[in-house]
């Protein structure tokens, strides 16, 4: 998974696209794009005022959700019509998979932590 970049604090210490309000990693990308062309997850390190980037795959990373160390997203990096979820450990720098299976896989949840 060489696209899911960087350790971040713990995701409860994120904000989200430079609004340090403690909101998970948002979506970003150019003006115009349509949500499943070319959005990425970032984060944003509240004690050090750094974003970094979570996911860059190629297509559309959106939907993201946290808990603890881990945030999870609809990764639309084969397409709109078979996306997947993607995650990321923050602490380990680990990122994987968590379902492919064929068709459209959605919005993800994880526990509260």
């Amino acid at each position: 998974m060489g696209e899911v970049h960087g350790a971040l604090q713990p995701l409860a210490r994120l904000g989200a696209d430079r609004h340090p309000k403690g909101r998970p990693p948002q979506r970003r990308g150019t003006a115009g794009d349509d949500i499943y062309r070319d959005a990425d997850i970032y984060g944003y390190d509240l004690d050090t005022g750094e974003e970094r980037v979570i996911c860059d795959a190629r297509g559309s990373q959106v939907n993201p959700d946290i808990s603890g160390f881990w945030v999870v997203w609809t990764d639309c990096r084969r397409g709109a019509d078979d996306s997947d979820i993607y995650g990321c450990n923050l602490e380990t720098r680990e990122g994987l998979a968590v379902c492919r299976d064929p068709g459209k896989q959605m919005n993800p949840l994880l526990p509260a932590d």
